[in-house]
């Protein structure tokens, strides 16, 4: 009842497994390694392709060969956070000192600075520096929310259930404990 189905083993996929990720990882210097593993793979792949032209030319063909399109792989996403924010008021103070956020109020009048330009206009980083110097941020204190969610868009119209596609978490630094968590872009 159990088993194998007809014509089919375990070795294709083995295979697979030995041609796709253990050759992809031994390849790498083993220090982010997914990066690389993803690089040397399209690289392979470049290469098969071009041998491919290359052996349907010297053939003599001259009609171009069937391309087929790969589906999209972008994922469009929507931000979700929660209603309410995970602490009310934080002074910009705090926030520098607690949370690291080390040039937060620069980096806050220089997108202030950005945002208020008009539509399709391009300005130096000088320029953009300048107009930052200008703004007056009129506040002290900001909510803060600890937990921001990105969830995967139904691009195909499936009526599929958002998923969790990448989530970030920001607390400030308790003395004595240590926890790393990195976001990856």
């Amino acid at each position: 009842m159990f088993g194998t189905t007809d014509n089919y083993n375990t070795e294709y996929t083995e295979r697979l497994h030995i041609d796709l990720a253990k050759d992809a990882y031994h390849s790498t210097n083993h220090k982010n390694e997914f990066a690389q593993m993803t690089t040397w793979l399209e690289r392979r792949e470049k290469v098969f392709h071009h041998e491919k032209y290359i052996q349907w030319r010297l053939i003599g063909n001259t009609a171009r060969p069937h391309q087929p399109r790969p589906p999209e792989m972008t994922f469009r996403r929507t931000q979700t956070m929660t209603k309410h924010p995970t602490v009310k008021a934080v002074t910009t103070d705090r926030v520098v000192n607690e949370y690291g956020a080390t040039h937060f109020n620069e980096s806050l009048t220089r997108y202030v600075a950005k945002v208020t330009l008009p539509a399709n206009t391009t300005i130096t980083a000088r320029q953009l520096e300048d107009r930052a110097a200008d703004i007056h941020i009129p506040f002290r204190t900001l909510p803060v929310f600890h937990k921001v969610k990105w969830l995967s868009a139904d691009v195909r119209g499936h009526d599929d259930s958002p998923v969790t596609v990448d989530s970030v978490h920001a607390r400030p630094g308790q003395s004595g404990t240590f926890a790393f968590d990195s976001v990856a872009p």
